[in-house]
């Protein structure tokens, strides 16, 4: 019984082990698949439909966008890489805020279709207030845009937060990122340059 004792101590030594070896590498290849580089250049994203959060901004579809480029992202205040990754987005539109042709539309997504514009608006100035952040928002109404996107980039029910695009002056994505990296950024910093420097 006692030399037993032992070996079955062992055997679950060995499945604990080979369980955070499994859990570790599933970690990494989600990391690695959600924090993606540019891809699918050049597809167009056929609906684009957002309203602002307060009583200032405006309406934007792909109509009123065209010859912008557009930082858009996908966000929640619920989200915690989303919340990482804000601060860093702001100052990033912020060095391209002097262009004319320069739009960034951060998207606040309540983390449930069930919640309305107003519990959205309240959600997303608590946070804008609370970490004092001066910036317009906006709204998917019944996630519409999202589901557009989804479509473009093949994504079918795996739209994960924070998402980010850019869009050319033509509407066509030209980088798309899910998830947040410190590396992140930099990559949109470059697509952002390559698009308004020509």
């Amino acid at each position: 019984m006692n030399a037993s004792r032992p070996a079955a101590t062992s055997i679950r030594f060995l499945i604990l082990a080979t369980s955070v070896v499994v859990l570790a590498l599933a970690t990494r290849a989600f990391l690695l698949r959600s924090v993606s580089s540019p891809q699918a250049a050049g597809q167009p994203l056929l609906k684009l439909s957002l309203q602002p959060l307060s009583d200032q901004g405006q309406h934007w579809d792909i109509d009123s966008l065209r010859g912008k480029t557009v930082l858009l992202n996908f966000w929640g205040t619920w989200c915690g890489p989303c919340r990482v990754e804000m601060p860093k987005l702001i100052a990033l539109a912020k060095e391209f805020e002097d262009r004319d042709n320069f739009v960034f539309l951060p998207v606040s997504c309540p983390n449930s279709r069930r919640r309305d514009i107003n519990t959205a608006k309240s959600e997303t100035q608590s946070y804008l207030d609370e970490n004092n952040f001066d910036i317009l928002t906006y709204y998917d109404r019944q996630a519409a845009t999202r589901l557009a996107v989804a479509g473009a980039m093949g994504l079918g029910d795996n739209f994960s937060y924070p998402t980010t695009i850019i869009l050319d002056g033509d509407g066509k994505i030209q980088g798309f990122w899910q998830g947040y990296s410190p590396t992140v950024i930099d990559g949109q910093r470059k697509v952002l340059n390559s698009l308004l420097d020509h």
